[in-house]
């Protein structure tokens, strides 16, 4: 499955639960180094950064994911929609959760 195919799935997933969603336009991501997707579902700040089976986030990347986990959001290298549904479970029952950089 392609990385494109993967975040719109997340997307159509994000949209089916009403979050609040952006996803970043290739040419955005690429220059800033954002996540793919940010979004914010029940008072938490997510950055979903989506990568295929084999993808891996490059140095400049993490260092911005560990930005935003610092400022206490979240961020999280997803591969599928199952990712996105853990890290929800996961958010909901941890209040104090600061992400791990």
């Amino acid at each position: 499955m392609t990385e494109a195919a993967i975040q719109k799935a997340i997307v159509d997933y994000l949209k089916s639960i009403g979050a609040w969603y952006f996803a970043f336009k290739k040419s955005i991501r690429k220059k800033r180094r954002v996540p793919n997707i940010i979004c914010h579902h029940k008072g938490r700040f997510i950055g979903l950064d989506v990568k295929t089976a084999r993808g891996r986030p490059s140095t400049t990347k993490k260092a911005k994911l560990r930005r935003i986990n610092t400022a206490r959001g979240r961020t999280k290298v997803v591969r599928s929609v199952e990712d996105v549904k853990d890290i929800l479970i996961e958010l909901e029952s941890s209040e104090d959760d600061q992400g791990d950089p």
